[in-house]
Order: C-alpha cells, then structure tokens, then sequence
C-alpha cells in the first residue's frame, strides 16, 4: 500500500493492514468493520465517518485521531490509546473500553450507557452531558474531567479517581461510590440520591458542597445503614433474605392460587442476584451483539400434548419455555458480565427423542467441558425438565456457554444467570466431572 495511496471512502476489508503505519492518514468514510487491527498504528489519522463496527483494536495507537461521527459498535479498544482523540457524534454501543487511555479525548454528548471502562484514563477528558448510565468505571482515572450534566445512573465508579472533576448538575443516583476520590471535584446541582458506599458523613459534607443529598430522615437512616452494614454485614443480610423470602413465598401462592390449572408446579423464589435470563428459542432470543445473546443454532418451537401444563418442571422457569429450543450440532451463549463468581443454571426438556442415548451432547463453559455427553433421558422422564447448575469465577468479562452435539444434535431450553454472593452462595454446588 503506498504512502500517498488515498484510503478515504475505501472499502478495506479485504487489505492487508497488519504492520502498516496509517498515523496520519485519511481514512474518512473509509469500511474496515470486522478487522483484527490488534496494534495498529494510526496516530493523527483522519477516521471520520470511518466503520469500524466489531473491530479488534486491543492495544491500538490512535492518539489525536480524528474519530468524528465513526461507527465503533461492539469494537474491542481494550487497552488502546486514544489520547486527545476527537470522538464527537461517534457511535460506541457495546465497545469494550477497559483500560484504555481517553486522556483530553472529546466525548461530549455521546450514548456511552452501559459501556466497559474499568482503569480507562480519562483524565481531563471532556464528557460533559454523555450518558455513562450503568457504565463500569471501577478504578477508572476521572481526574479534572469535564462531566457537567453528565449522566452516571446506577454507574460502578468504586475506587475511581474523580479528583478536580467537574460533576456540577451531573446524575449520580444510585452510582457505587465506594472508595471513590471526590476531593476538590466541583458538585454544584449533582444529584447524589441513592448513592451506594457513601457514610453518613460523606453525604453531609457532599451536601455543604452544593451536592443534592436526599436531606430526609429517610435518607439518613439508609447512610447510617450504609455505615453499620461492614460490621454488621451477616445479620442485616439473613434479615433481608428472610424478609424478600416471605415476600416472594406470599405473591408465589398468591399468583398459583389464581393460575392454578393440571400439572401445574410451583416455582421456588429465584435467587438474588439474576442478571441475565433467557427463553432458548422464544421471542426474545438474539444473536449476541456485545451485550449476551445466542451463537449459532437455530430456533424451534415444539408442541405437546396438553401444552406448557403438561410439562414436569419441578422448578425454576416458567412451563412455557420449554416449548421452545435452540438446538444445532453446535451452538452457545455468550453474556457480559463482571468479574467474580456467577451460578450458571442450564435447562433442558426432551420432547423429541424416547430412549436413553439418542441425544448426547457436550457442555462447556468458559472452555472447559463441565459434562460430557449429556444425556437428558437418562437423568429425566420424557417431557419432564432437567436443571444442571455449575459454579464459574470469570475475569474477563466474558461469560460462554458452549453445547456440541457428539449423537444428534445438542440443545437448550433455559438459560438463567445469577451472580453469587459469597457471603451467603458459598455452598458447594455439585460440578460435574468431564
């Protein structure tokens, strides 16, 4: 590729990028979506308008690139270097953020809800009125950035460096602000609300900073909670667990009573802690897309006799999905999630098969075989469901679930993810040997 090649409004998935130097130049409108462009060196490159969705751009130089209305869905920036970077009117839905250096980078007024920017520098960086929304910002270095009217609902910045930050008028209701840094941050008109990890004092002196800290009684009980909770953890959770339980026993009767039909089981209260839950095959079934969703197979919908009552589902998920599956001779989940420990509850009915070794599949997670060929018959009756729960520490961000047919195809009926509480999950759960 030569060093005066104009590259603007060019379609480049098919060129070989790998190695080349592009710092400084003009790839505007240019098409480079799907590309593992893991390293590239693009310092001072003009990518406005560029596509750039799915991406794999781990690691990449493109300090002072002008990134102006480019299409980053779902990208991989983890670790790159976008320092002093235009992304005015840019698109990041789904990209992964985490570490990566946005130093003086221009983010102002862009949808950023929900996005991965754990330990990113974004330091002086200008995101005033962005959405960061449910946004993972644990450890991220916020230091003197431009936040004003910002929105931070329900956003993780536990342990983030906000140092000299202006958050005046920004949205901060129900943030994690555990062991974030405040100091010298400008508050003026920020709505603190529900915040979570701030003592009582902490919202006293937020409030004489002109920070808007609920005033009530209310509110003060919930921080003198907050300050009684790490001495009197144990306790206030069996209380809360015994009190959500008599709750959710109450509305399960009353809602069986009112339903209750043949064959038609009660279900126990879910855990606390579900993130994620999936009718395999149903209606809100989707391709994965950065967020979680399904990879490969394909979806079916069964009919039996009697309809979702006739179904033996002891517990756990509603009859009506087990009338639908994903199956293939390979398919799998994938789901976004933190770092720790997550419950992993598979469930499976066989409506099609009668005799024990017609279907026999392999079930991996995070890459490693959990079960190997499964065989629901021989663990259930025909039409009754079957639940195999497993325990999984993930820290990369990326939970997979993966099923390969060895006789017929494989399948799935059910997916439900929870993340587990060590103070009151660590129980052993039976993982079954390869």
């Amino acid at each position: 590729m030569s060093p005066d090649e104009s590259l603007a409004g060019r379609d480049l998935r098919r060129a070989e990028l790998r190695g080349v130097d592009l710092s400084g130049r003009d790839l505007s409108r240019a098409t480079l979506s799907g590309l593992d462009l893991r390293g590239l060196r693009a310092r001072g490159a003009v990518l406005a308008g560029a596509r750039l969705r799915r991406c794999a751009l781990a690691k990449a130089d493109l300090a002072e690139a002008k990134l102006v209305d480019a299409d980053l869905v779902d990208a991989d920036l983890s670790d790159a270097n976008l320092d002093a970077a235009d992304l005015t009117g840019a698109r990041l839905e789904g990209a992964c953020l985490a570490g990566a250096t946005l130093a003086r980078a221009k983010l102002a007024h862009l949808a950023l809800r929900g996005l991965d920017l754990r330990r990113a520098d974004l330091h002086e960086a200008d995101l005033a009125e962005s959405d960061l929304s449910d946004g993972e910002l644990a450890g991220a270095d916020l230091t003197r950035c431009q936040l004003a009217r910002a929105s931070l609902k329900l956003a993780d910045l536990s342990g983030a460096v906000l140092r000299g930050a202006d958050l005046s008028g920004a949205d901060l209701s129900g943030a994690d602000l555990s062991r974030a840094d405040l100091r010298e941050a400008e508050l003026h008109g920020a709505r603190i609300g529900w915040a979570v990890g701030l003592s009582a004092a902490s919202r006293r002196e937020l409030r004489e900073r002109g920070a808007l800290v609920r005033a009530s009684r209310l509110g003060d009980v919930w921080a003198a909670l907050g300050d009684l909770a790490p001495r009197h953890a144990a306790p206030i959770f069996l209380a809360a667990l015994v009190v959500i339980g008599a709750v959710a026993v109450t509305v399960a009767v009353w809602i069986g009573r009112r339903n209750a039909q043949p064959r038609t089981y009660p279900l126990h209260s879910p855990a606390s802690g579900v993130i994620y839950e999936v009718d395999c095959g149903g209606a809100g079934d989707l391709p994965f897309s950065g967020r979680y969703g399904f990879v490969g197979g394909r979806a079916i919908a069964n009919s039996v006799a009697g309809g979702a009552g006739s179904i033996q589902r002891a517990a756990l998920a509603p009859a009506e999905a087990y009338l639908t599956e994903r199956s293939g001779p390979k398919l799998g989940y994938k789901f976004r999630v933190g770092r720790g420990w997550y419950e992993v509850q598979l469930h499976f009915v066989e409506l099609k098969h009668l005799h024990q070794k017609d279907r026999l599949f392999d079930v991996r997670i995070e890459g490693k075989t959990v079960t190997a060929r499964l065989d629901i018959l021989a663990e259930a009756y025909p039409q009754a469901a079957l639940v195999k729960r497993y325990a999984v520490w993930i820290d990369d961000g990326l939970l997979d679930v993966e099923l390969e047919g060895q006789t017929g195809d494989a399948k799935i009926d059910f997916i439900r993810v929870r993340r587990m509480d060590i103070s009151s999950d660590w129980v052993p759960l039976r993982i079954d040997p390869p």
